[in-house]
Order: structure tokens, then C-alpha cells, then sequence
């Protein structure tokens, strides 16, 4: 979603300057202009100073969405906390790819997509899982859980988790599990 939202942004901002820059050479060329469009001459003098107005509104419109996308860059999502040193804070990011770390220690979980959601109490932690088939999935998801919950507030620090959702996205199959042992019997 952030790649199509940048394009549209992208293409935008070029349709503005385009479009200024158009208005603003159309007003500019004002004989030639009436002489092509067969107008009346004192419509385009009265009105030139208009298109060009117009022009330069769309070019700034371009250049406020250039500094809006620059500002964003620097709004990271972050999770604040304080050391006795000073403040401390943990992207998103970070956490995210943690946590994606962290699920390769159950060997039962294939893939792991976390995301990190913050609310007034904490940050909450939905995870979209990938399992092998054949497991136990209460017990798999609360040993997950727990894993992710004291690994973030022990070695993290970050106390405020107010909830760890797990979405099981997929189960594997038969023959996917089978590859997988397959190849770690090889690497022995």
C-alpha cells in the first residue's frame, strides 16, 4: 500500500507542475495564444493574470506535497520509552522484523508476518502465521505468544502490550513438509 500510495503521490505532484508550468507559459504567450484560439484580445489580457495565478497555485500545490512527503519520511511509528540515560524508541520496523526473527525459534511456524499497532494502553501485535500441518494450534499459538511477549518486554524493555493476535494465514501441506525434512535430512 505505501508503493501505490507514493505512485499516485509521484504522479500527482507531476500533473501539478505540468499543469502550472502549462497554465503559466499559456498566459505568458498571450498573442499567440489569441491569434490560436481566434478569442477576443481583451479576454485573454484580462484574464492572462488569472491563468497565471492559477499556474503558480498548482506549482505550489506540487511543492506542498513534495515537503508532506519529506515530512512523512521522517514520522517513523515508533514505541517510546524512557532509560535513566534518556528516551529510547524501537520502530515499528524493528519490532516487526523481531518478532519475524523470533518465530523461527518454533520450528512448527514456516513464515511469520507481524504487524505493530499502537492504541491509547500499549501497542497491540497481530501476527499472520504459516504452520506446518499436523500441530497442535492452541498450543502452538500460545507458546508463540508467550515467546513474543516475554522476549519484547525482557529483552525490548516495552511493558505496554496490550494484546498479541495470531491470524493462521495458511496451513502447509503434506508435500511442502516433507520437502522441508527432506532437505534438512541431506544437510546432516
Amino acid at each position: 500500500m505505501k508503493v501505490y500510495n507514493g505512485f499516485i503521490l509521484f504522479i500527482a505532484t507531476l500533473l501539478f507542475i505540468a499543469l502550472g508550468v502549462g497554465l503559466i507559459l499559456f498566459a505568458a504567450m498571450e498573442e499567440q495564444t489569441t491569434r490560436l484560439l481566434s478569442a477576443p484580445d481583451s479576454f485573454l489580457r484580462i484574464n492572462s493574470g488569472l491563468i497565471s495565478l492559477v499556474g503558480a497555485g498548482f506549482i505550489l500545490l506540487a511543492i506542498g506535497e513534495i515537503v508532506f512527503w519529506l515530512n512523512s519520511l521522517n514520522r517513523m511509528p515508533v514505541v517510546a520509552f524512557n532509560n535513566p540515560l534518556g528516551e529510547v524508541r524501537v520502530a515499528y520496523d524493528a519490532l516487526e522484523e523481531y518478532i519475524r526473527n523470533l518465530s523461527s525459534e518454533i520450528y512448527e511456524i514456516k513464515d511469520a508476518k507481524p504487524q505493530i499497532i499502537a492504541n491509547r494502553e500499549g501497542i497491540e501485535i497481530h501476527a499472520r502465521l504459516i504452520v506446518e500441518r499436523d500441530v497442535n494450534l492452541p498450543e502452538l499459538t500460545a507458546r508463540f505468544q508467550d515467546l513474543v511477549s516475554r522476549y519484547i518486554k525482557d529483552v525490548m524493555g516495552i511493558e505496554n502490550i496490550t494484546e498479541i493476535k495470531v491470524y493462521i494465514q495458511r496451513i502447509a501441506s503434506r508435500k511442502a513438509s516433507q520437502e522441508r525434512e527432506s532437505s534438512d535430512e541431506e544437510t546432516v
